[in-house]
């Protein structure tokens, strides 16, 4: 009877903590399903694709589909929100936390069909019959290609106004004939009311790849955004054309660089202006201040990026400001367990930190042969914004035991970064060796002396002396290096 009494009680906790990590909204898993039928079972064909905007994170899946084309995908999902189904066509569904959908994919000829079952059936085929019967007479990515690439900045305004006019007459046609829910008019709403920005928003980018233009060749004059101001904010009902809202993201962050860009000029700020993460995020806060529901998506994307290149230092300076800005619990929480991800790794064992005390480049070299006593030593200078310095040291290990025995040391200087980040990288790609911290004095005197901005860059010393490579910089993908390497160890 006891053990019964505990296994409720147990029971009963369960199910209140499972509500209560709900109400927090953390994300959990919903379910696509299906059948591929007539069609000829290739798993590498089929994938679902979505872009979570609370998150900030993309995922694309492959389900394995089975001999008789049934597949079974767990997906992810923190609010309502918009996904990409992809078989030789692209559908969309509706999918929210908790959902379970089921999708027959049909082929007779050339023409493939989707049919729905479980959750969101109705939602789904109404959205699917807009976007395949009406809104594909529209306009299509052909054609909006055609319309970045030909179009002046000025024409481009004139042509999404003409789509707008064309999208609204397809939309009056559909609500005619069909009955549709009030989740797919939410959906219908969106679109007309942002589409127009979002061409606009998609044009200056779309323009230059098209054109293969580089930065600097083109630009769109600084009146080009007016459209800006009038756009209305966005609502958090919309959030379920989380497509159309990710495009929007993209879009006020492109507009926030270009904000940037004509204050601060192209070649970037200097020292004297102050701190250039700063300085951009109060332009992205100025170029939003009328859109403080965008301004949280954004805001959030754009943190994501910065801690998807390690920036731990910068977020955890900027927390404060982004809970001014961010009232979303979602993007905050999303945040929070980004930043804990990173934070919370380890360091190898046999990893050695260590920070430089030397303040000339002569004393950080000295310092570093008085630590490393060995013929040759191998040094590599990184930054932890630089992702092929860190591509590079992932070949670490093998560099290393191809030398073991040797007279030699390999040690990493970490250039131009913050203290926090440098420790996250190394334990997140489970870097090895003898690692250094320099602060932005000792970086400074470094990358002056050495004469270069690039990085990696590589030195060797052998004897305390530096060794001059004019033809080459010792990377570890040119096979000179250690050539040259194995060279100086026989001598001696």
């Amino acid at each position: 009877m006891q053990n019964n009494h505990i296994k409720l009680i147990t029971c009963v906790l369960f199910i209140l903590l499972s509500q209560f990590a709900i109400g927090q909204h953390t994300t959990v898993k919903s379910i696509i399903s299906g059948q591929l039928i007539g069609i000829p079972v290739n798993d590498q064909e089929l994938y679902i694709e979505y872009n979570d905007i609370f998150t900030g994170k993309s995922y694309k899946y492959k389900p394995k589909v089975q001999a008789d084309g049934s597949f079974h995908q767990l997906v992810r999902c923190s609010k309502k929100q918009e996904v990409s189904i992809y078989y030789n066509k692209t559908f969309k569904v509706i999918l929210q936390p908790k959902d379970s959908i089921y999708v027959k994919i049909t082929q007779k000829g050339k023409e493939i069909n989707c049919l729905f079952k479980g959750d969101g059936k109705e939602l789904n085929e109404e959205l699917n019959l807009y976007l395949s019967n009406y809104y594909a007479k529209v306009t299509s990515k052909e054609k909006l290609d055609d319309a970045y690439r030909d179009k002046s900045y000025s024409e481009i305004a004139r042509f999404a106004k003409k789509l707008n006019a064309k999208i609204s007459k397809q939309q009056m046609l559909f609500k005619q004939e069909v009955q549709c829910s009030e989740d797919m008019k939410i959906w219908l709403d969106a679109q007309l009311k942002y589409n127009y920005c979002s061409v606009l928003f998609n044009y200056p980018f779309n323009h230059m790849r098209l054109n293969k233009l580089r930065r600097g060749e083109w630009s769109v004059p600084a009146e080009y955004y007016s459209f800006v101001k009038e756009m209305p904010d966005i609502s958090e009902q919309y959030y379920l054309h989380s497509e159309l809202m990710t495009e929007l993201i993209r879009g006020f962050s492109s507009y926030s660089t270009y904000a940037f860009t004509q204050k601060y000029g192209s070649n970037g700020v200097t020292l004297e202006m102050g701190n250039p993460e700063y300085l951009y995020m109060d332009i992205m806060l100025e170029c939003m201040a009328d859109h403080p529901n965008i301004r949280q998506l954004v805001l959030g994307d754009h943190m994501h990026r910065k801690l998807s290149k390690n920036n731990v230092a910068l977020y955890a300076e900027l927390k404060t400001q982004l809970k001014e800005n961010i009232s979303d619990p979602i993007i905050l929480e999303g945040l929070n367990s980004h930043y804990q991800s990173l934070t919370n790794g380890k360091v190898h064992s046999s990893v050695q930190l260590s920070k430089m005390k030397g303040a000339t480049y002569h004393q950080i070299i000295k310092e570093i042969v008085d630590k490393h006593p060995t013929q040759l030593i191998y040094v590599d200078l990184w930054a932890t914004w630089c992702a092929p310095c860190i591509k590079a040291m992932k070949k670490a290990p093998s560099i290393h035991k191809k030398y073991a025995g040797e007279d030699i040391s390999f040690v990493y200087l970490c250039l131009g970064s913050k203290e926090p980040d440098w420790n996250v990288v190394i334990s997140k790609h489970h870097l090895h060796g003898n690692h250094y911290w320099l602060n932005s004095e000792q970086s400074g005197v470094v990358v002056n002396k050495l004469e270069t901005r690039l990085l990696p860059r590589y030195l060797v010393i052998n004897n305390g002396e530096v060794v001059d490579a004019k033809e080459f910089s010792f990377s570890p993908s040119n096979p000179k290096t250690f050539e040259l390497i194995d060279e100086l160890l026989k001598k001696e």
